[in-house]
């Protein structure tokens, strides 16, 4: 029997010819099929023909079909007696058998798929099992990945998320020291392979966009208690004029005394368990309403907190150190489906009532009075704003007109004395 590098098998006719078959046989599984030369030369037809003992022609696109099992009879038959397996392998070693390798990819990934739904997390957090379907759908565990193994990143970003949320809050090289493989303390820095999967998942159990800009993406991961920049996270407020000769309570007292809102770091507030503002404290979403109540009440501003939207862990630790000496919340969101997820969520943690968040000021009833219920959003007020589809904003002209109103009624308390503002006021 003849070796597969004779020199009849190495001829210029055949240089295409067997990287086709090649080709076709392991795409296949087996020496079958038809491999397709196109734009076949004389040479090859030559030595094709003078093989299969036949004159072989063109096809009209110039290509020409030969099928492998043509080839194996050939080969058999001639002087080489050898066969197109031999041959092939003798020149690029074992064949691949391909739908072999699919079908066990197939298992193997079902399997690993399965190991995932079986994760403990989903039991933390169940609604991420739509959000596996998704990464499941798009491939992103793939694509972050960046040819390392997925389903490694995907359990690794699973046990990250069940850690979620912290309290109390953590600086993001700790969390991840605690939670990441190896507790790398750079696993989850902006654009890592961990950060984007991570965030994908915080983003669908928060019902929010993807964070595009770094100030989105600390936002985000301080909702849930990590802490990617204490001096970048902060809280809106006016008018809390607070009793103590604290920094912070010297600040916000300083702050009530002229009208001025003041914003305060997560850095300012460690540590802060307390504050005392007096009994109630408005809170409302969008800073417009902060500057407005500046601007129309002044000094007289009652003690008002702006989320921003979702309260970062800054506005929460506030709200949690008010509501700690007696303070009860009065809360206003905008009454679309957003608002109405903060309002929820601040009522799942901290003692509030609304504030002229009801299905009344929805305009479902005749009644003008704010709900007094225990939780900001009713079902007949979420029932309401999902099927009119209809949203109320804080900023509207008419509802922030009736915001200031009631914060003008809410205006008569004490103030600090001047010797607890002189720390920080040139004024008696």
């Amino acid at each position: 029997m003849s070796s597969p590098t004779d020199p009849y098998l190495m001829q210029p006719g055949f240089a295409r010819v067997w990287p086709a078959a090649r080709e076709r046989a392991e795409d296949n599984g087996r020496i079958t099929g038809r491999l397709t030369l196109p734009g076949v030369t004389a040479t090859e037809l030559d030595a094709l023909g003078g093989l299969l003992g036949r004159v072989l022609n063109r096809s009209d696109d110039g290509s020409l079909r030969v099928g492998l099992d043509q080839l194996d009879r050939a080969l058999r038959a001639s002087r080489l007696q050898i066969r197109l397996q031999e041959v092939l392998e003798g020149m690029g070693g074992p064949l691949r058998d391909k739908p072999a390798e699919r079908a066990a990819a197939r298992t193997t990934l079902a399997s690993s798929w399965q190991i995932i739904s079986r994760h403990r997390t989903l039991s933390v957090h169940p609604e991420l099992t739509g959000w596996l379907d998704r990464v499941r759908s798009t491939g992103l565990h793939t694509r972050a990945a960046r040819g390392g193994d997925p389903f490694a990143l995907l359990a690794a970003c699973l046990n990250v998320l069940a850690a979620l949320p912290t309290e109390p809050a953590e600086g993001l090289a700790a969390f991840a020291a605690r939670t990441c493989p190896g507790g790398d303390t750079h696993a989850l820095d902006r654009g890592r392979p961990m950060d984007v999967l991570c965030l994908s998942a915080l983003t669908h159990l928060s019902d929010q966009p993807t964070p595009r800009s770094a100030g989105a993406r600390r936002e985000q991961w301080s909702a849930w208690g990590v802490i990617c920049d204490e001096l970048s996270v902060t809280v809106l407020t006016v008018g809390l004029s607070v009793a103590g000769d604290g920094y912070v309570e010297r600040c916000l007292a300083a702050a009530a005394a002229v009208g001025e809102p003041r914003r305060l770091t997560l850095r300012e507030l460690r540590g802060v368990s307390q504050l005392d503002v007096g009994p109630e404290v408005f809170v409302c979403e969008n800073p417009e309403v902060v500057a407005a109540a500046a601007t129309a009440l002044g000094s007289a501003c009652p003690p008002l907190v702006c989320t921003e939207g979702q309260p970062s862990v800054a506005c929460l630790r506030l709200l949690s150190a008010v509501t700690a000496t007696g303070s009860t919340l009065r809360v206003r969101c905008d009454l679309d489906p957003a608002g109405l997820v903060i309002a929820s969520g601040l009522a799942a943690r901290l003692p509030c009532r609304p504030w002229r968040m009801d299905a009344a000021a929805y305009g479902l009833t005749d009644d003008g009075l704010p709900w007094e219920g225990p939780a900001p959003n009713d079902a007949a007020l979420a029932a309401a704003v999902a099927a009119r589809g209809h949203v109320q904003l804080e900023e509207q002209p008419e509802i922030l007109a009736a915001l200031l109103a009631d914060l003008r009624r809410s205006a008569v308390r004490p103030w600090p004395s001047a010797t607890a503002l002189g720390h920080l006021t040139d004024g008696p």
